[in-house]
Order: structure tokens, then C-alpha cells, then sequence
């Protein structure tokens, strides 16, 4: 008997495309509920299941650009005594040079609920903040000693959510990118 329906098993062929670690580019709003529209019957709109398919109209996203192969997330399953589970995801972004505008920015992320879009540098669209709003967990502000050190903002944004990020769909990041 199974233990859990809700999902069946599949398989994970061999994949044999290019895999680059690392993230691109990042988009944050302010949260609020209902921000990712994620569609759980591909048969109403022949979309793949659990992918989001749209963003909630009227909500403003910002990108946030940051150096090549300087900022990740880490998504970690985490098991409940009682059998329950929840994923945790570390969003770490860097930006390179100290100055107030940067600053102010990381006084904001540190402050609000936010969602957060994550394109990583496979081209892939990620959403955090599905379940409840992601919030800031740490950061830093580094100057460096030496000329080759990084002299740069740090903040780590913390999304708790039931699953997996979900991608986002074609029309889904056709809508952010705007």
C-alpha cells in the first residue's frame, strides 16, 4: 500500500543537456496572497502540473542583477516528528560595491514579506514564496582587506514552502519580463 498518493513515481531518465550551476537574475515583489497562480489541472490548460502559470495582475517586481557566479539557492526537504514535511530554500545574493543606494535596497529586503522569481543559469524560472511570504535570514556588509577581496552586500532570503520550488510556465515569465 502506497503511503502517499498524492504523488505517484515516474523515473528520472539520464539527462544529457548542459548544466551550469549558479543563478542569473533575480525578481522581487512585495508578497501577497495568491501572488503565483499554479495550475494543478494540465487539462484545463494543457500546462504541466504544479508549474506557475501566471502572476498576479497589479503586483510590481523588481530585478535585482548581480555578478556572474556569485549567488545561489539551496532548497533542503525537512521531515517533521509527526511525518509531516516542508521545504526550505536559502536565497543567497551578493552585490558587488558598497553605496548607499544598495544600502537602502538591503534595508528593504531585510524588512518586508516578499516573493521572490529566481532565473537560474540553466534559464529556468523558480518561485519562492508560495506558500507564505519569503522573509530575510541573514546578511552582511563586507569591505574586504585585500584588493582581491569582494567588498559587497550579502543578504540570505529564507522561503518555507510545502514543496519544491515550482517553474514558472512560458506565459508565466513572459508576464514578469515585461
Amino acid at each position: 500500500m502506497a503511503y502517499c498518493s498524492l504523488y505517484t513515481l515516474a523515473g528520472i531518465s539520464t539527462d544529457c543537456a548542459p548544466n551550469i550551476g549558479g543563478i542569473k537574475k533575480a525578481w522581487i515583489a512585495n508578497y501577497d496572497d495568491g501572488i503565483f497562480t499554479i495550475d494543478d489541472d494540465p487539462a484545463s490548460t494543457g500546462a504541466t502540473v504544479g508549474v506557475v502559470t501566471a502572476l498576479k495582475e497589479g503586483v510590481e517586481w523588481f530585478g535585482y542583477n548581480f555578478k556572474p557566479e556569485s549567488s545561489n539557492f539551496t532548497s533542503t526537504l525537512n521531515k517533521t516528528a509527526d511525518g509531516g514535511n516542508y521545504v526550505s530554500t536559502e536565497i543567497v545574493l551578493n552585490f558587488a560595491r558598497m553605496e548607499t543606494a544598495k544600502r537602502l535596497e538591503m534595508n528593504a529586503l531585510a524588512l518586508n514579506e516578499i516573493a521572490v522569481v529566481v532565473e537560474d543559469s540553466n534559464s529556468k524560472y523558480w518561485a519562492f514564496g508560495i506558500d507564505r511570504s519569503v522573509n530575510s535570514s541573514t546578511g552582511s556588509a563586507e569591505s574586504g582587506t585585500a584588493m582581491g577581496d569582494a567588498n559587497r552586500y550579502s543578504i540570505t532570503l529564507l522561503a518555507n514552502d510545502g514543496h519544491f520550488a515550482p517553474e514558472l510556465s512560458a506565459e508565466a515569465i513572459a508576464q514578469l519580463t515585461a
